[in-house]
Order: C-alpha cells, then sequence, then structure tokens
C-alpha cells in the first residue's frame, strides 16, 4: 500500500512539473529523424487525462489513453475500496 501511495505522489509531482512548465520533454526520434515513435504524445495525453480532456487524449495517442483511462480508473476504485475496507471500516 505504502509502495501504491508513493507512485501516485510521484506520479502527481511529475504531472504538475510537465504541466506547470518546470520539465521540459521532447521526442529524440521527432527531434533527430522526423519520424514519430509509438511513444510520440504520451505526456501530452497523460496531462489531458489528469485535466479530464480524453478527447485531446485520444488524438495525442489513441492506444495508450484507450489502455490507460480504464487501468487508472480500476486502480484508483480498487484503491479506494481497500482504504476503506482496512481503515475505515474497521
Amino acid at each position: 500500500m505504502y509502495i501504491r501511495m508513493s507512485i501516485y505522489i510521484i506520479s502527481i509531482m511529475l504531472v504538475g512539473f510537465v504541466v506547470v512548465g518546470k520539465l521540459k520533454t521532447s521526442c529524440y526520434f521527432k527531434d533527430n529523424y522526423g519520424i514519430l515513435c509509438p511513444a510520440c504524445g504520451l505526456t501530452r495525453a497523460t496531462i489531458s487525462i489528469v485535466k479530464f480532456d480524453i478527447k485531446s487524449a485520444i488524438s495525442y495517442n489513441f492506444y495508450y489513453t484507450c489502455i490507460m483511462v480504464p487501468l487508472l480508473l480500476f486502480l484508483v476504485i480498487n484503491d479506494i475500496y481497500v482504504f476503506f475496507k482496512r481503515f475505515a471500516l474497521h
């Protein structure tokens, strides 16, 4: 449980730094060769997911969004359930 909470906190901090502009991202393949790699748009898609702008996230990287949104929903709902089961109900 503590590991997952640490991952949540670190992820929120990293996305926050990217959103604010303190952390710059770029694609090596696009910058040097002019081609898109399968990971292009992941950061922008993640930021859009965090802002609940699913339409933009799909436009940045369709497959990533289709996998990550349900996975994140499942993990968050599962963690909330486990938290209440362990702490609130006992």
